[in-house]
């Protein structure tokens, strides 16, 4: 069965908002409906809802509340779901984010569609051992036992949901992150340096390693005062890991970071860096950010954890340390400081074409025609 039998499918694409469909997963969209596929995305209405529409595809709004844990409301969200699948009738569907994988899952098992959920990171639901993981994993362990396939974006994610027998094995996939749009994500040329710029972006958050960062600026700028670090982000208010508005302003108010808000594009804060730098232990998939920068050639610093290791080459993309550890971040941000120009365009090079020859979002969306032509096929997993 060649690609251009996919002419005519209908294939939902689900997530808990249009932002996260539209800035992640545009090009598997794209590609889908280039093979002949409807495409009708089914989340939340929000400023992106459009975009999408604009893109060929049908949008269809569905009422949700992300991040409360009301049964009652979860409940109504399952049965919300129920009544767009029967309406709809698809024949596949490919869910992100979490209630829509759980409850999205037990709605599609209703009518027999298959169900294929993607999973970039376990997120705080894993984090600890506590009443939120039970709750999650019991909920998994339910809305999963009929689902066509689930997707990773590293190989210790995909164990910790085979481990507690969550899903087996040949039912799993592990990708190189959702990848990165090389096209819109060019090469562009670093900037001269000194002055050295290092920016940090990503959600507030204590996990995400903005306290090392911000401890290694000022290390740093005691003996380099004309070193930046940027802060590119949004406060996490309601996240238990958040970063207090309190403490932003102390650190902003001590000098040695710049907090530059937050932005729907990021493209020209990276190119105004020379280093992305992300020393997360939160339970990432794949960190977006690190293939952003490495598309448009920065070198990235992160952490030796699962999700991140795998977003460089340690010693020709960028450079590891250890997580919450930032005496050790400190030496690998003076590591960069300290190359030629010469290294330090060699090594943007380099980031450049690991972008482009394992992270390119097209790889990714070639894997999803695969996965649905398997699921026509009745293949459970297709081939590699």
């Amino acid at each position: 069965m060649g690609k251009n039998s996919l002419q005519g499918r209908h294939v939902v694409i689900t997530a808990n908002t249009s932002w996260c469909i539209a800035h992640f997963r545009g090009t598997v969209v794209d590609t889908l409906m280039a093979q002949g596929c409807r495409v009708t995305i089914l989340a939340p209405r929000d400023k992106y809802s459009d975009d999408l529409a604009k893109r060929g595809c049908e949008f269809v709004d569905i009422e949700m509340d992300r991040t409360g844990l009301s049964p009652l409301r979860d409940f109504a969200l399952m049965r919300r779901f129920r009544r767009h699948f029967q309406a709809l009738k698809p024949d596949a569907i490919f869910s992100y984010t979490i209630k829509n994988n759980i409850y999205g899952a037990i709605a599609a098992r209703r009518f027999g569609i298959p169900f294929i959920a993607v999973i970039p990171g376990l997120g705080n639901a894993f984090s600890s051992d506590n009443w939120l993981q039970k709750l999650a994993v019991g909920l998994y362990r339910f809305a999963f036992r009929n689902i066509h396939l689930a997707l990773f974006s590293n190989v210790e994610n995909k164990e910790v949901f085979v481990s507690k027998g969550l899903l087996d094995a040949d039912r799993c996939i592990v990708l190189d992150g959702e990848g990165v749009n090389t096209t819109d994500f060019a090469f562009a040329t670093m900037p001269p340096a000194p002055p050295w710029v290092f920016l940090f972006c990503a959600r507030l958050l204590y996990s995400k390693g903005l306290a090392e960062f911000v401890s290694a600026a000022k290390s740093i700028r005691a003996h380099a005062p004309d070193t930046q670090f940027h802060i590119l982000g949004k406060l996490a208010d309601n996240h238990p890991e958040g970063i207090e508005q309190s403490k932003l302003d102390e650190w902003i108010a001590q000098g040695d970071v710049q907090f530059l808000g937050e932005t729907p594009d990021v493209r020209p804060f990276i190119t105004a860096a020379h280093c992305v730098v992300l020393p997360s232990y939160y339970q990432e998939g794949m960190p977006r950010i690190l293939l952003d920068a490495t598309s448009l050639g920065r070198l990235v610093i992160t952490t030796d954890t699962p999700g991140c290791r795998e977003t460089l080459i340690d010693g020709e993309t960028g450079f590891l340390c250890p997580a919450q550890d930032a005496a050790t971040l400190t030496k690998r941000i003076e590591q960069v400081m300290s190359l030629t120009d010469d290294a330090l365009q060699n090594m943007g090079q380099n980031a450049r074409n690991l972008a482009q020859t394992k992270f390119d979002d097209r790889i990714t969306a070639n894997v999803y025609l695969d996965i649905l032509q398997g699921v026509f096929e009745n293949e459970t997993v297709p081939k590699a």
